[in-house]
């Protein structure tokens, strides 16, 4: 494993604690998140398509570069104020990291993770800023 940022590691642990383990060595920083391989693919998409514990769907476009296009997503349920774990399927590869808001969970949540984490990140892009926050 590359050397990664406090915020990738909490995304690895995140994939460890819902049982989506990555395969040793695979793991790479991308931007505030990481792209990876499976360390077991069946048992990783069992888990992921467990509709109790993430919601799934085609919101994942920005990171479609990093998997080489965008396959699908999933987005774990929040509860007790935790971070939703976001993981891509791309074409390439997997990529993951950790949202504030899971906008499948409701509209609410929606309209905060569209206006408070993905508009600030496309001001930026759009404006060739730095960093919004120490995730990016």
């Amino acid at each position: 494993m590359n050397r990664l940022t406090r915020y990738q590691e909490e995304t690895v642990v995140a994939l460890q604690y819902f049982g989506v383990e990555p395969a040793p060595d695979s793991v790479r920083g991308s931007g505030s998140g990481i792209t990876f391989s499976f360390a077991d693919r069946q048992e990783a998409l069992e888990t992921l398509r467990n509709r109790v514990r993430f919601a799934r769907g085609p919101l994942g476009i920005l990171h479609s570069r990093a998997v080489g296009g965008v396959v699908t997503e999933f987005r774990s349920y929040r509860r007790d104020e935790l971070q939703s774990l976001h993981v891509v399927l791309g074409k390439r590869g997997v990529f993951a990291d950790l949202d504030r808001f899971n906008p499948y969970q409701n509209p609410w949540d929606l309209l905060k993770h569209g206006f408070l984490e993905l508009m600030p990140y496309l001001l930026r892009a759009a404006f060739g800023r730095g960093p919004v926050n120490e995730t990016d």
